[in-house]
């Protein structure tokens, strides 16, 4: 965007000076960096499996924030995390140890769900093809006004934006206060995002989201941008806390993620294939089909 609207935006964000003691252990992991809170003292980090945590009593500022019950259970996540690599033979055997599968985490990740009015004029240029040696190019000009309602945006950036968007749409009417007795088992994933992060994040969705909107209803043959003049206004945020399982899975010197979504029970996970495992598949499939041409040949 070729406008600065970070100056004015943030009046109408919720005031992060009232402090509540909810009597919760705040623990940061010296491996990943990830801030969790939780009713009891973390052995290890939930997030990434790190042994390397540091406790410390808090006092986490919880006011005006909202959270989703879980709907779902541990054992569901299992199960349908088993059901996605349990039986595949060609997935490294990491992913489907005991161990592995008993690591899968509840928690609540820290998000934003947002309100905002995007507005002003664009330009697209846009080309008719009438013959293979000439072009007609024409001028598009549009004023347009979009209100975006319940944006959702994890505040964590170390959660990937695409698969946390496939996932966590949930069902805001089951939006609760917060209290700390939802948590029960769980724990929260704090963001690593500020203010003016999320507002950047929100607002490239939404203009990215109208760019498309507006260039498809340019009727021409092919459409590209000239001018962008979208202002993002009236930015609204409120805080909400996701319900999530998490697996991470680390293999080949890379991480591999599972989700599940707590309340719906949507749920994605990144994969590789194993070099030993697709090796050792491939024998077989050429023994298979080695013995059946032997067969063959031998009685025909």
């Amino acid at each position: 965007m070729d406008t600065d609207f970070f100056s004015d935006i943030f009046n109408d964000v919720n005031n992060d000076s009232n402090i509540l003691d909810m009597g919760l252990q705040e623990c940061k992991c010296s491996a990943c960096g990830s801030i969790l809170n939780s009713k009891d003292k973390l052995n290890k980090c939930s997030f990434c499996g790190s042994e390397n945590v540091i406790s410390s009593q808090c006092s986490s500022d919880y006011t005006n924030t909202y959270i989703i019950p879980f709907m779902k259970n541990k054992e569901d996540a299992i199960k349908d995390y088993k059901k996605k690599v349990l039986f595949n033979p060609i997935i490294p055997m990491i992913f489907k140890k005991k161990s592995t599968i008993s690591s899968c985490s509840k928690m609540y990740l820290a998000s934003s769900l947002c309100d905002l009015h995007l507005g002003g004029t664009t330009t697209f240029i846009g080309i008719d093809k009438n013959d293979k040696n000439s072009q007609s190019k024409h001028e598009v000009v549009n004023t347009v006004n979009f209100d975006y309602n319940n944006v959702l945006v994890c505040d964590n950036s170390k959660i990937d934006g695409s698969s946390y968007f496939e996932i966590c749409e949930c069902n805001y009417s089951n939006l609760k206060e917060f209290d700390s007795n939802y948590l029960n088992d769980s724990v929260i994933l704090f963001g690593d995002l500020d203010e003016k992060d999320i507002c950047t994040k929100v607002s490239n969705l939404a203009v990215k989201t109208s760019l498309g909107m507006i260039r498809d209803n340019v009727q021409h043959d092919t459409k590209k941008l000239g001018k962008n003049g979208l202002v993002l206004d009236n930015f609204k945020r409120k805080r909400v806390l996701i319900p999530v399982y998490i697996l991470n899975v680390k293999y080949d010197n890379k991480n591999y993620m599972y989700l599940m979504n707590g309340e719906n029970g949507k749920s994605l996970i990144n994969l590789t294939f194993g070099k030993i495992e697709l090796a050792i598949v491939s024998l077989l499939i050429f023994g298979l089909i080695f013995l059946i041409a032997f067969l063959v040949a031998y009685f025909l």
